[in-house]
């Protein structure tokens, strides 16, 4: 060995410490698993992604995932976030994959078992590194139970849209009817514009299913039929109070129809 001038032996340097050692010291420090690490770490070799990017992911893992969330730094947070989507990425091609594999027929069973292996190896990896703490898997579950309830807000809304449309465009239909009876049929028998009774009673007869959706009271519905058959001159007072209610009550529901129609319209007519 080299001396000093004054004859003594120079200082021998540090030897660097294993990265074994040093790996599991940081685990022990974090109180994550040997088996937790590793899992993530297999995922990660598996990942279709480059190697230099896998190396990178591989050498970041023991200091920025298995670091406890409330203790991570901005970039320890950013190497989770890019861990977590690739696990995501892989946990989601071997679903595909597998997916696929279901379709074939009974003789690739054997290929379908391994995907499924290395399925259950992902969601394990992924569950590990989400769920390593109680504290990181209530804010999962905290999470999951936010999307869900936002997918089934949106759908809501999406089914009360449908729905609102379909009134929407029931009730234009309705009121168009109504108008065409009102300046159709009941205007002609109203005027006394028919030659003789049958056509009258066709006239009266294809109105019934509209007069039957308006709102007025039984009296009124007994007398118009023996009304509308008359000839106007041949109308006493009686039966020009039943033409000019009857005239009402096609403009009331009307009317509420048109307020319906004022809330919104109909995607078809956007």
């Amino acid at each position: 060995a080299p001396k000093t001038r004054g004859g003594k032996r120079a200082a021998s340097p540090m030897k660097e410490e294993p990265p074994s050692k040093k790996l599991n010291a940081t685990l022990k420090k974090h109180g994550v698993t040997q088996g937790s690490y590793k899992q993530v770490a297999e995922a990660l070799t598996k990942a279709d992604i480059p190697q230099e990017v896998r190396e990178m992911l591989i050498a970041m893992l023991p200091n920025s995932l298995c670091v406890a969330s409330d203790e991570r730094q901005e970039f320890q947070d950013m190497g989770v976030k890019m861990i977590g989507e690739v696990l995501c990425k892989f946990e989601a091609n071997l679903t595909a994959a597998l997916q696929a594999e279901n379709q074939n027929v009974a003789g690739v069973e054997a290929s379908k078992d391994g995907l499924e292996s290395s399925l259950g190896a992902a969601e394990e990896a992924l569950q590990a590194a989400l769920g390593g703490t109680s504290q990181r898997t209530a804010e999962l579950n905290l999470a999951s139970e936010a999307v869900v309830a936002a997918q089934a807000l949106l759908t809501k809304r999406l089914e009360e849209q449908q729905h609102g449309d379909a009134g929407l465009v029931s009730a234009q239909t309705e009121k168009e009817t109504l108008e065409a009876a009102l300046n159709g049929d009941f205007q002609k028998l109203k005027d006394g514009l028919w030659e003789a009774e049958p056509a009258a009673k066709a006239m009266y007869k294809a109105l019934q299913p509209i007069i039957g959706k308006l709102p007025m009271d039984d009296s009124l519905r007994t007398a118009m039929q023996s009304t509308l058959m008359k000839k106007p001159d041949d109308r006493g007072p009686f039966d020009h109070m039943v033409v000019g209610e009857i005239n009402k009550c096609f403009a009331a529901k009307i009317a509420d129809l048109e307020v319906v129609l004022a809330s919104g319209k109909p995607d078809s007519e956007a």
